[in-house]
């Protein structure tokens, strides 16, 4: 068109970029690769990252645990309890071995501790629930109970010994049937157990032993004499054979038969005067609450008493040690308390039929009442009126379990 002048042409370096100072370093949209943008941390972002963190610690420590356990869960279910005497009871512990009369057992698997058998009062195995019924009822002083739990106990092992390093659950109920033995008056039985356990364990010669006496003319003596003499010769020139020598030496003097058998040594009729004399005597002490001079008259004459005055010295000998019992405390007190129920049990066992039997089961149970075993006296009480169902000290048995919480 006329007036109008002609658009000029580009020039090629007005379109493409030029390198000069200033643009020399702007990337060429063709020639560079786009640069990748950098993540930016934004709201919320940081607190997340520190969780996962977290979580990853947590679980790492929750693996560690769940190994712990697996390790330790074994010994966990085998744990066992081990009370000895006058101490507290040392749980989740593991037995292992009864080995020259120590027991020995892990707290921890790096440290084992090791005490005398006759110095435990309770324990408790596990997966073994009729030794386990055995004790309790040992701890409460059922012998009669006990007695047959540890024998049926014993009954269920195999007959061969256990293997080195392991424990030897025969050789513990024999250790625990002894005493139990003893308890009961049952001295024969007590010393024929004790022999078969001295025989795998002569460490437990002395601390071991039967310590519940006869009186002489006690039907128990000539076979525990039988069984021992037997063993001083099977142990001679031993220091087994000499400690059994020494204690065989302390027993009621007897006089052998031509047989051989051993029986009591006669008494004349002098010596019936002494002993109805030495009952008097106990009897005066008594009730005067001279109760250790008591204790004492009473175990002498016992020494060389006849059988006929033995339940009137039992009964008398029961009742210093019941006196004995005012003022003490702790295992003092027990131990009269221990003293005169096994004096009057005496009587129940031995004599049955004797006039004293009926209140010496009452005395009886009545130490176990004040000794806090209520179901242990009561059983004693019940007896007494199974037995003696007429007898003066029913009526107060049976008011006894009356007053006694069910």
């Amino acid at each position: 068109m006329k007036g109008m002048q002609p658009r000029p042409k580009p020039r090629l370096s007005s379109v493409l970029p030029q390198a000069n100072e200033s643009q020399a370093n702007e990337p060429r949209a063709s020639a560079r690769a786009v640069p990748v943008r950098r993540a930016t941390t934004g709201p919320g972002q940081g607190t997340a990252r520190t969780g996962a963190h977290n979580l990853l610690s947590r679980l790492g420590q929750l693996a560690q645990v769940t190994v712990l356990l697996t390790l330790l869960l074994p010994a966990l279910t085998h744990a066992d309890v081990v009370e000895p005497h006058n101490r507290p009871p040392a749980t989740a512990v593991r037995i292992v071995e009864l080995k020259d009369g120590q027991l020995h057992y892990h707290r921890t698997p790096d440290r084992v501790i090791t005490r005398p058998i006759d110095e435990i009062a309770f324990l408790e195995i596990a997966e073994w629930p009729l030794f386990n019924q055995a004790e309790q009822h040992r701890r409460q002083n059922r012998w009669r109970q006990a007695e047959e739990s540890y024998e049926q106990a014993l009954a269920d092992l195999p007959t061969d010994n256990a293997e080195p390093g392991q424990l030897d659950r025969r050789l513990l109920v024999q250790c625990r049937l002894v005493g139990v033995h003893d308890a009961q008056g049952q001295f024969d039985r007590a010393v024929q157990t004790y022999l078969q356990v001295i025989e795998r364990m002569p460490a437990v010669v002395d601390s071991l032993r039967p310590v519940n006496m006869p009186a002489a003319g006690s039907t128990f003596l000539p076979a525990a004499r039988s069984a021992v003499d037997a063993a001083i010769r099977r142990y001679e020139h031993s220091l087994v054979g000499a400690s059994l020598t020494q204690w065989r030496a302390t027993w009621p003097s007897q006089t052998p038969t031509a047989s051989g058998d051993a029986l009591p040594t006669p008494h004349i009729p002098t010596n019936h005067a002494a002993e109805t004399d030495a009952i008097r005597e106990v009897t005066e002490r008594v009730t005067a609450g001279q109760f250790d001079s008591a204790a004492e008259r009473a175990a002498e004459a016992l020494r060389s008493a006849g059988r006929t005055h033995l339940p009137e010295l039992y009964y008398w000998l029961g009742r210093a040690h019941q006196g004995k019992m005012a003022g003490l405390t702790g295992s003092d007190g027990l131990r009269e308390a221990r003293r005169a129920g096994l004096a009057f049990m005496r009587v129940v066992i031995h004599f049955p039929r004797h006039d004293l039997a009926a209140e010496c089961l009452y005395h009886a149970g009545t130490l176990c009442r004040e000794a806090g075993q209520a179901d242990q006296a009561r059983g004693l009480w019940e007896e007494l009126l199974r037995e003696y169902p007429r007898a003066t000290w029913a009526g107060q048995a049976r008011e006894a379990i009356q007053r006694v919480e069910p």
